[in-house]
């Protein structure tokens, strides 16, 4: 037997808050450490995920493993901002297939995404600064940065896949702390050279930061920075990055593993369905 899970009761609080919302006739019983069997998903629920999580790739234009350095602002306008609206809608989908507190934080993540996108289309300005940074994605950077993303989800897909609960989100929580770190280094030393000038790494980091800051911050109320990670979980971080270095590829982008965390959360509070009392 697993020992009881301490998640946070901040965290428990909102999870509770949350269904509450949506069931708002019924009395809450918390059940922590007695998961309750999901029910089945629906195929085109399952495709949803997979669109979505296609897009957000796609949105998340700095890591993916596809594209390369554009033209010229003009180019970046056309070719990444011009189609951002039609990527939202596309992962927008996905909420329909989401219980209310999975549905919470899957929002506040296309939330994010949609003030990076202002941050980083939103003005003339802006769309140079991003195209600047961008040019770093050549043919000799892009294997190297790839390589970091595949990291990233190695790492997420391990820990998030633990059987304690409580480990996987503390392994969660201290892997994307970690990634921050990481990413904001690799993108500042490549990068760097690349266009004659620092500043990417930092540019990266607060736009990854901005897409997942607020939804990692909501899940990570006792790990909130790599000191206390060192302090409670220090095999946890030996293994995320062992996962970081490692060599795997892959398929998806980290929204994968992160839905399957707030799922298995999402389970720990079992709201029975109202009975009517029998006359």
């Amino acid at each position: 037997m697993y020992p009881r899970l301490q998640l946070s009761s901040l965290l428990l609080a909102i999870i509770c808050l949350t269904k509450a919302s949506a069931h708002p006739s019924i009395t809450l019983t918390i059940a922590v450490g007695n998961v309750t069997e999901a029910p089945q998903v629906p195929v085109n629920c399952t495709a949803a995920l997979w669109e979505a999580d296609a897009a957000i790739d796609e949105i998340l234009v700095m890591i993916n493993d596809y594209t390369m350095a554009f033209s010229s602002p003009h180019d970046f306008d056309v070719n990444y901002c011009q189609k951002f609206p039609s990527r939202i809608a596309i992962a927008r989908r996905y909420k329909e297939c989401l219980a209310p507190f999975p549905k919470e934080v899957y929002s506040l993540i296309l939330s994010k995404a949609r003030e990076a996108f202002t941050s980083t289309c939103g003005t003339e300005d802006a769309r140079f600064e991003s195209y600047d940074h961008l040019r770093c994605l050549t043919h000799e950077t892009k294997p190297h940065l790839t390589k970091l993303e595949d990291g990233m989800i190695a790492m997420l897909d391990h820990v998030t896949g633990f059987d304690n609960l409580e480990r996987a989100v503390g392994g969660f929580c201290c892997g994307t702390k970690r990634m921050y770190e990481v990413a904001e280094q690799t993108f500042e030393n490549t990068c760097t050279p690349v266009i004659g000038h620092p500043g990417t790494g930092p540019w990266v980091s607060r736009m990854v930061r901005k897409v997942m800051g607020d939804a990692v911050d909501m899940m990570c109320a006792n790990y909130q920075t790599l000191q206390v990670c060192q302090e409670k979980v220090p095999d946890i971080l030996h293994v995320i990055q062992q996962q970081l270095d490692g060599d795997k590829q892959y398929n998806h982008s980290v929204v994968i593993p992160l839905i399957r965390l707030v799922k298995r959360l999402d389970a720990q509070i079992n709201i029975p369905d109202p009975v009517t009392p029998a006359n």
